[in-house]
């Protein structure tokens, strides 16, 4: 196991909830956000984000571009 710190985790927080990482290196997230309000804000609002593109874009794809867009958007929240 080894120690995530935030700023691993937040490079790293779309691959979380796309489900794209190993059990190591998601267990090293939710232990870091277990203590981390600031991280977990962050994951939060990402959700949020994904939730309402999904309502507003009903079971059409989202074209890559704009989910590149909206990466690089929240990337500096």
């Amino acid at each position: 196991m080894f120690e995530t710190d935030c700023q691993e985790v937040l490079q790293r927080i779309e691959l979380y909830l796309d489900g794209e990482l190993g059990d190591e290196h998601c267990m090293g997230i939710e232990i870091h956000l277990s203590g981390c309000g600031s991280c977990m804000h962050r994951l939060e609002f990402r959700r949020e984000v994904r939730s309402l593109i999904r309502r507003k874009c009903g079971q059409e794809a989202v074209p890559p571009e704009v989910v590149e867009r909206i990466r690089r958007a929240i990337g500096s929240v």
